[in-house]
């Protein structure tokens, strides 16, 4: 890691300095790092899997697939773009998303992700607007410290109930809970501020 990288993954919880340094190791062909992660990260990426799929035999597919592109990947894993959980839970939902893809459930899943396709399906006005709001929300999720940003990240972009949250970070539910309830509310002041659409 270089010193700017290095500064980043200082700032991560402890678990996430953990998953970075075994990122690191597997971008060097460390099969037992991989071992590691794999250990340390499927429960988490099975019931996002599961969730998007429905369907076990599928989600277990897609957690090996998960497995093998992290293996094949490792080296493109930036820190300052997001936590390895996240960077691991994108994957996880970009497979599954390929998954349901392939087994025709198309229109039923692009209404749940309309938000998402709108940024490369739309006219050039709308993708426009689209990535003004997209700036918007980076720059609300700056407003919110670090754990706040990461609970976010983890419910609502990665796909993690508020217990699954509870249980990676090592943290009460309570907890989880009113951080959530706190970070929705300086997101939600910040929107009406900025005139969010």
């Amino acid at each position: 890691m270089n010193s700017k990288t290095s500064e980043i993954v200082s700032k991560f919880s402890e678990k996430e300095k953990h998953l970075a340094e075994l990122l690191e190791s597997i971008s060097k062909r460390d099969e037992p790092s991989l071992r590691i992660l794999y250990r340390e990260t499927s429960n988490y990426v099975y019931p996002v899997a599961y969730r998007i799929l429905n369907n076990k035999n599928d989600a277990e597919e897609v957690t090996l697939e998960v497995f093998t592109q992290v293996w094949e990947k490792a080296s493109d894993y930036k820190p300052e773009l997001s936590t390895p959980l996240s960077w691991i839970l994108m994957i996880t939902r970009s497979r599954s998303i390929d998954r349901f893809r392939k087994e025709k459930q198309k229109r039923k899943f692009e209404l749940q992700i309309d938000t998402i396709s709108q940024s490369t399906t739309t006219s050039p006005d709308k993708a426009s607007a689209f990535s003004e709001q997209r700036d918007i929300v980076k720059d609300a999720l700056s407003k919110l410290n670090p754990i706040q940003k990461q609970m976010i990240e983890l419910a609502y972009f990665s796909g993690l109930t508020q217990s699954e949250i509870s249980r990676y970070l090592d943290m009460p539910l309570g907890t989880v809970k009113s951080t959530i309830r706190k970070s929705m509310s300086i997101l939600r002041e910040f929107f009406e501020d900025s005139k969010f659409e």
